[in-house]
This record gives structure tokens, C-alpha cells and sequence, in this order.
């Protein structure tokens, strides 16, 4: 189909618009913010210039002392300005040492002084001081900034800016080591009425409390309960809290910081994840203090506790990108951990977060393929030594451990070369767990998926093997179950036979197919079964014990002629050379 020369011309046109909003000219935009701070220079030039000549006009007008404390503020707008101004054209390195803007604040320093000299009464003089503190701090004239907050304080102990005038001062020498005179200034703001100031002192506090816990370890749990303090509060408004010489925290959530700092030095990781939960007022504060204190437990070589917290965090999360982070994390201490009872929540780990990459259609098939390839070989390893280690120790507990962490890996990793492989493991810890019937199961779906080989041999029988161990614990198998094996075990006796009529196992499995009839009341097929199991096979170890199971069917059907006939027929076979057995009947 040919498109229409309007078309053309309408898709042509919304081209170039597309292009003039995504081709953004910075050079343009640099100039004409450039030209914006000229203008306010100019703007703040004729203040000044009015704001002067108001003040020769009104000598002795009440609010005299207004105007002069507005011209110190024009003073360091324009400061400001100048400084940006110079960021813009110069560069930031050389903006900061301009003479221009240092003039300015000089400027607004004198003048705050003079007006503080003339009208001393004046009833903004709290502001002035806390204002002329704020240019000495930015021109690095620390001593004077301190006297000029001190004063503040001593003169106007009411004035709404003590709280910050004594946080400034307190951060000041917290700044330069000095926590116990840091430590004094904190200290006053909490003889105040509760402030958003309070938390911000708390929360240095509680940073001085950990320097303390260096020489005694009591202080780590005061410290604690200061940051605990701070991260419950209801002082601070969500957006958190500034101060004058500080810019805008959320100091609730470096707050939690804190408490995951302290935590591991005073409370058993085992209470953590409630802790930290009840601590929380949000799904997103929760993760954050959890993969702090994950980080926390790392590299305190603390590995089990590490991978606790971050399989917590892979199981609340649903970032793909982060939880292959935590992944890595969980892998790394569950490989360097002496520690594996929870490699299978390890590997259900691993698991999700594969698979969460995997399943996500942002991600190139490429690399999702790299990531599953590269996860399955960490989730393979990790579940082998612990089935090693078990193999070792003879541990059933490992084994149970093993045997959760195959089902969580074959629950995804199912495109792997080792996966035959992973499920005879499986099938081996499930047993070695006494979980007979679950391990037949995963036996039997192997061998016939297998090519004959001696290892479907082998596999076949491992099959038939749990499925007689499991009729060996019927009491724990349900009306379903116990059919189930019993049909299992005939149909897998008689393939394996059939398969293999000369392999060593071939008479006991005749023999355990007949026992079977025999507890499943079916006697006569059990007749049946054990004298051609001991026709053939009369040396075996279990014929005396067949014997007499034969002989049983028959007082169980009340068969007495055919009990005493087989009894007759027992004894006078030369073949059977158990002579105790022979006795027994006789």
C-alpha cells in the first residue's frame, strides 16, 4: 500500500517535532540561566541602592532598624548570586574563593554588628545573631561563629532558634572530636520542650555513645535506645528535618541505621527480623534496615545470620535487579558458613531470585539464560556438599535438609544437563530421610526416562527397593498410598525380572513380591508366588522364612491338608538344605 502525500507530509512534520523536544540545547540553557542571575544582580544592586538611601532618609523612624537588618539581608542575597554566578563561568573550584562574594558577606557581617551596636534592644536581635552565625560559619571564621551562637543562647534563652543555635554549636565540636564537649551541648537541647531538633541531637548522641562503647561495652545499648528513640519518634515530619548549616534528612531513617549499627553488638540475631519489623513504619523502612543489617552481619563474618536476612529480604522484595545482589550474598555465606541446616531456604533463595529475572520481559533471553545457567551452578553446589557432608556424617537431619533444597532446585532449574543427575540425589536423601515412598517415586520416574544401561538397572532397583522400605512403615501410608505401592512393587518386580532374570537382586525381589501378597491377604497368589521363589532359588538366605509364610497361607485359609502336604513336601525335597527349617516343620 502506498502512503498519501499527506500522510507523508503530517508523519514528517511530528518527525521534527519529536526531534526539536528531544535535542535539548544546554549551551542554551546555561546562557540563559547566566543571564537570569545578571538580572537578579541587578535587581538586588537597586535594593541595596534604595534600601541605602531609605536608611539616610530615616534617621530616627521606629523601624529604622527593620531597613538596616533588610540591607545585611540584600547584602548576602547578592553574595549568593555572585557565588552562582561564578559557578556558571568560572567553575565551582574558583567560585568558591571569590573576593566579590566574600566582600558581600564581610559586607552583611558589618552590618549585622552595626545594628546590633545601635539599637541593642532591637526586637529581631535573636535573628541577627543566629543570621551573623550562619556568614561566620560560610566565611570559616569558627570561633566567631561560636561566640555569636553562645551569646545567642545565653542572651535570648526563649528565642525559637536556641534549639539550633545549640546544635550547631554541639555538631561543631562533634566535627572536630571533641564528643564530650559535643556531648555537653547535645545534652542542653534536651532540657527543652520535644522539637524535630531533639531527634537530630539524639541521634548525635547516640554516635557518641558508640565512640564510648570502644572502652565500655554498656554504651552500645545506649546508643541503641537513642537511635530507637529517634525511629519511633513522632518530632520529625516524614520529610525529615533540617538545620541551618545542614541540608534536609530523613533522620528517622538514618536513625534505623543506627539501631542496625548497635544491634548486632547487643540483641541475638534471632529476634532480629521481628525487631527490625515492629521497628518499621513501612514495608520499604523494613528492607532498608534489613539489608543493613545483613551488610552488617557480612562483614562481621557472621554468615549464617548474614544469609537469614537476606533470604528474608529475596522473600519480601520483588526487585529483580537488587534481589540477584542478595542472591550472591546468600550463595557467598552459605559457601564460606560451617553452618548448612538452611541451605534448603538458601537454594529456595537462589530460586526466586532466578526467577524473577528469568520471568521478567525487560530482560534480553540472552542474558536471562547467562543468569540461569550461572545461579543453577550456585544452587547445585551449595545442596552437593551439604549431601557430602550428610553422606559423611550419616546424618539423617542433613539429609531432610538435602532433600528440601533438591525439590527447591528442581522446582526451577529443569533445563540443566545435570538434571538426572540431581534427581537421583534427590531420590538418595529422600531415603537416607526415611521418606521411602517419595524417593520410589523419583527412583521410578528416572528409570524410565533412562536408556537400558546398567544404571536404569541399578536405579530400577534402587525404586523397588523404596517402595518395599515404605511397605516396611505402612502404619504411615494412607489407603491411597499403600495401594499405590503395592502396585508399584508388582509392576516394577515383574519388569525388573523380566528385564533382568539373572541379576543377583532377581530373588529378592520374588521374595518381597511374595511377602507382599502374603500382608495383602491375597494367600493363594502368595502360595504361588514363594514356591516358585524357593523352586528356583532354594539356597537363598529368606527360603526358611518363605517356608513357613507358605505354610501359614495355608492355616490362615484353614487348609490343613495342603498344610501338611506342603510340610511333606518341604522335607523331602533334597534341595533344600536348611536343616533347622526342616526341623521346624517337621
Amino acid at each position: 500500500m502506498v502512503a498519501s502525500p499527506l500522510l507523508v507530509a503530517v508523519l514528517a512534520g511530528f518527525w521534527i517535532l519529536l526531534c526539536g523536544f528531544s535535542l535539548t540545547d544546554e549551551a542554551e540553557e546555561k546562557a540563559e540561566f547566566v543571564e537570569g542571575l545578571k538580572r537578579d544582580i541587578i535587581k538586588v544592586d537597586h535594593s541595596i541602592e534604595v534600601t541605602k538611601d531609605l536608611i539616610k532618609k530615616s534617621r530616627n523612624a521606629p523601624y529604622m532598624p527593620d531597613i538596616i537588618f533588610r540591607l545585611a539581608e540584600l547584602y548576602v542575597e547578592k553574595s549568593r548570586l555572585v557565588y552562582y554566578l561564578e559557578v556558571e563561568t568560572k567553575g565551582a573550584e574558583q567560585a568558591v574563593n571569590s573576593p566579590e562574594a566574600k566582600l558581600l558577606k564581610n559586607e552583611a557581617i558589618q552590618t549585622y554588628l552595626d545594628l546590633m551596636k545601635r539599637f541593642p534592644d532591637y526586637r529581631y536581635n535573636d535573628k541577627v545573631l543566629f543570621f551573623l552565625g550562619h556568614e561566620y560559619y560560610e566565611l570559616g571564621m569558627h570561633q566567631d561563629m561560636l561566640d555569636t551562637y553562645k551569646k545567642l543562647v545565653e542572651d535570648y534563652p526563649k528565642s525559637p532558634l536556641v534549639l539550633e543555635a545549640l546544635f550547631i554549636v554541639g555538631d561543631y565540636y562533634f566535627n572536630k572530636d571533641d564528643l564530650a564537649e559535643a556531648e555537653k551541648w547535645y545534652r542542653k537541647i534536651l532540657r527543652y520542650r520535644e522539637s524535630p531538633i531533639h531527634d537530630m541531637a539524639r541521634y548525635k548522641l547516640g554516635w557518641v555513645a558508640i565512640n564510648k562503647a570502644k572502652d565500655d561495652k554498656k554504651y552500645w545499648k545506649v546508643a541503641l535506645k537513642l537511635f530507637e528513640q529517634v525511629a519511633t519518634s513522632t518530632n520529625t515530619p516524614d520529610e525529615g528535618v533540617s538545620v541551618d548549616t545542614h541540608k534536609m534528612v530523613n533522620i528517622r531513617l538514618e536513625a534505623i541505621n543506627g539501631v542496625v549499627f548497635c544491634y548486632t553488638e547487643v540483641y541475638p540475631a534471632r529476634n532480629a527480623l521481628e525487631y527490625f519489623r515492629k521497628l518499621a513504619g513501612s514495608k520499604q523502612v523494613y528492607l532498608h534496615a534489613l539489608e543493613k543489617l545483613a551488610n552488617r552481619y557480612f562483614i562481621k563474618d557472621q554468615f549464617d545470620n548474614a544469609a537469614m536476612i537476606y533470604r528474608r529480604i529475596i522473600d519480601l522484595s520483588n526487585d529483580v535487579e537488587k534481589n540477584l545482589e542478595y542472591a550472591q550474598r546468600v550463595y557467598d555465606a552459605a559457601s564460606l558458613t560451617k553452618n548448612k541446616e538452611k541451605v534448603d531456604e538458601d537454594v529456595a533463595a537462589l530460586v526466586k531470585a532466578a526467577s524473577l529475572y528469568t520471568y521478567s520481559w525487560r530482560i534480553p533471553d540472552e542474558e536471562k539464560k547467562k543468569l540461569e545457567k550461572e545461579f543453577e551452578v550456585y544452587a547445585r553446589d551449595i545442596v552437593t556438599k551439604l549431601h557430602l557432608l550428610a553422606k559423611k556424617r550419616n546424618e539423617r537431619r542433613a539429609f531432610r535438609v538435602a532433600a528440601r533444597a533438591y525439590k527447591n532446585y528442581l522446582s526451577f532449574f529443569t533445563n540443566t544437563e545435570k538434571l538426572q543427575e540431581m534427581k537421583l540425589n534427590y531420590a538418595e536423601a529422600l531415603y537416607q530421610s526415611r521418606k521411602y515412598l517419595e524417593s520410589a517415586r523419583i527412583y521410578e520416574d528416572v528409570a524410565r526416562h533412562m536408556k537400558d544401561s546398567n544404571e536404569r538397572r541399578d536405579t530400577l532397583y534402587s525404586a523397588i527397593q523404596s517402595y518395599q522400605m515404605a511397605l516396611g512403615d505402612a502404619k504411615f501410608l494412607s489407603r491411597f498410598e499403600l495401594v499405590e505401592t503395592r502396585q508399584a512393587l508388582k509392576q516394577l518386580g515383574a519388569l525388573y525380572i523380566r528385564k533382568y532374570p539373572r541379576d543377583k537382586h532377581v530373588p529378592t525381589i520374588k521374595f518381597n513380591v511374595a511377602r507382599m501378597f502374603f500382608e495383602m491377604g491375597e494367600y493363594k497368589q502368595a502360595i504361588e508366588s514363594f514356591l516358585e521363589y524357593i523352586k528356583q532359588y532354594p539356597n537363598d538366605a529368606n527360603v526358611p522364612i518363605a517356608g513357613h509364610l507358605v505354610l501359614d497361607c495355608y492355616k490362615q485359609l484353614e487348609d490343613y491338608r495342603g498344610l501338611a502336604r506342603q510340610g511333606r513336601a518341604f522335607l523331602s525335597d533334597p534341595k533344600i538344605k536348611f536343616e533347622k527349617f526342616k526341623k521346624e516343620v517337621a
